[in-house]
């Protein structure tokens, strides 16, 4: 299968990307720079060397070329937003994959650090944080565009973490290695 990896340089991306090349698909990742499109051929992956701003069009244009899309980037929302509409629209009727890469982070609640005890299933209604509704609305914007012939697919990764990682997990290691305990808010029921 040829996919294209939207994140391919980042922490998720780049180790989705190098598990589909070893597993014999034909990757090709977005690389921002040549220094980053060095890198990626440097793992077998094909380089498309663009970005979600002024070299939109060659993102798209690769999305295209693609049996399936993973957008796993951290990007800034507005270029995120803009990236995922103009993917739908372009991808409308390929009957192709689209994969956008979300978190579980988009359900955070601001407790202090007390537990709670809400859980959602996939299609619940939630109150979204201020700091995802622009993150939200691309998810929505993704699974709308599932009823014009585009498997298209949301996926909200958990706390994800290993080799390489600059995340959460790394940073409370830090945070005992500097101050001798885990740091934690409030009474930390909510971890």
């Amino acid at each position: 299968m040829n996919v294209f990896v939207i994140g391919a340089t980042g922490f998720v991306g780049g180790a989705l990307a190098r598990h589909l090349t070893a597993r014999g698909h034909l990757v090709t990742g977005l690389a921002r720079t040549d220094v980053a499109a060095v890198a990626l051929a440097a793992e077998g992956i094909t380089p498309v060397v663009a970005d979600l701003d002024s070299r939109r069009s060659a993102t798209i244009d690769a999305a295209l070329q693609a049996d399936a899309v993973v957008y796993t980037a951290q990007a800034d929302p507005v270029l995120e937003t803009a990236t995922v509409e103009s993917l739908t629209r372009a991808m409308a009727g390929t009957g192709k994959t689209l994969i956008f890469l979300s978190g579980s982070g988009l359900l955070l609640q601001r407790t202090a650090g007390a537990w709670s005890e809400d859980s959602f299933a996939e299609h619940d209604p939630f109150v979204v944080e201020p700091l995802a509704t622009s993150r939200k609305a691309t998810e929505d914007t993704v699974l709308a565009a599932a009823s014009d012939r585009l498997r298209a697919m949301v996926i909200r990764l958990g706390l994800t973490w290993g080799p390489g990682d600059h995340g959460h997990v790394p940073m409370t290691y830090q945070s005992v290695a500097v101050t001798g305990a885990a740091c934690y808010v409030g009474l930390g029921l909510n971890t």
